[in-house]
């Protein structure tokens, strides 16, 4: 169970009720440890997990934690088809040593954002947002400002 503190408004994005759903040791997979992160005053390793199969539970949810998960590939079809069989769509990162073909595959990936051979892909002045249940609109940049502005159609015959 998670709980807020009294006194807090807002509970952080990342915290305890995040590190609790985290996959750790969870059935066949091998984690290894990276780094120390602390979080919400809670120290832990951040994990990678290789050998994670299509029905791991943490592939259909969004962890806000830093969690990555490995899964190897034969095609390119095949990576693409696995990638979108989600529900959710914020951002997907991509890394190659083919350039083209990143931008080929980036094409055919439904989510809002991309990170192409980068691990961040915030910018004031790219659009931010996701799409499917990761969102809905644009905030940020040019896109983002069309959230404030009214559109007027005046029909008119002279």
């Amino acid at each position: 169970m998670c709980v807020v503190e009294p006194r807090a408004s807002v509970d952080p994005n990342v915290g305890r009720c995040e590190v609790s759903r985290l996959p750790f040791n969870n059935g066949p997979l091998k984690v290894q440890p990276g780094g120390i992160i602390r979080i919400d005053n809670i120290d832990f390793l951040s994990q990678l997990l290789t050998n994670v199969s299509d029905d791991a539970k943490m592939l259909n949810e969004e962890i806000f934690g830093p969690v990555a998960s490995i899964q190897t590939f034969k095609t390119e079809d095949e990576v693409i088809k696995r990638a979108n069989d989600t529900e959710y769509g914020l951002v997907a990162y991509l890394y190659t040593k083919d350039r083209s073909r990143g931008l080929r595959v980036s094409e055919k990936l439904d989510f809002g954002m991309i990170g192409l051979n980068r691990g961040l892909v915030s910018d004031p002045a790219a659009p931010f947002g996701g799409v499917k249940q990761s969102g809905l609109g644009r905030e940020g940049a040019q896109e983002g400002m069309k959230e404030f502005l009214e559109t007027q159609y005046v029909s008119v015959t002279w």
